[in-house]
């Protein structure tokens, strides 16, 4: 329960804070007639208590509005986060995200950087020259050194594949990487920067 109780509260937290949205567009609507009663009433804060009832009747009928829209849409909306959740859940729970993720080829794209890490024990430096527009390609999250041990592994291991006949010729020429340089070029397999990856 108490695992659940966050994943609760912000799915409250997210149907509510549409319905609001929605809600805030007739509250907008009615600033001008806010103004106008405000305005009436002469517009002070020295008015008289009676002039403060008349003001706070006037301004509560004025919100009536959107207090039945917000909670009439309550409703609405609350299915439509459910229907959006429960869906998500099932493309989870069905593999989905992964399926739709690998197929993209972006998984293999982790392959160079957890080969480092994981296999070959290479800490990892960012390189000095980083920055947002260069995070979406894997080669520049990793240091020279990284690209060095990685290549030649790779290459190793593409060897080994086509002493196996494991690989043609043709393959093992097309999952070649020629060197560090090439690599910081985008010059990789296709097999480690698919499309959209």
């Amino acid at each position: 329960l108490r695992k659940r109780s966050p994943l609760a509260v912000a799915f409250w937290l997210s149907a509510m804070g549409i319905t609001f949205g929605m809600s805030f567009l007739v509250l907008q609507l009615c600033g001008d007639s806010f103004y106008g009663i405000w305005a009436l009433h002469g517009g002070t804060v020295t008015m008289p208590w009676s002039e403060w009832a008349q003001v706070a009747v006037q301004l509560t009928l004025l919100l009536l509005p959107t207090w039945l829209c917000f909670c009439a849409s309550l409703p609405f909306f609350t299915s439509i986060v459910t229907a959006a959740v429960g869906a998500a859940i099932g493309i989870h729970r069905l593999g989905g995200f992964k399926l739709i993720w690998y197929r993209r080829g972006v998984g293999l794209s982790r392959l160079p950087r957890n080969l480092c890490s994981r296999v070959l024990q290479v800490p990892h430096v960012r390189p000095a020259d980083f920055s947002v527009f260069k995070a979406f390609k894997w080669w520049n999250h990793m240091s020279d050194h990284e690209l060095e041990s990685f290549v030649e592994v790779w290459n190793i291991m593409t060897g080994e594949l086509r002493g196996r006949d494991l690989l043609s010729d043709r393959e093992r020429l097309d999952l070649h990487v020629k060197s560090v340089a090439a690599v910081r070029q985008g010059d990789v397999p296709r097999l480690l920067d698919p499309p959209g990856g």
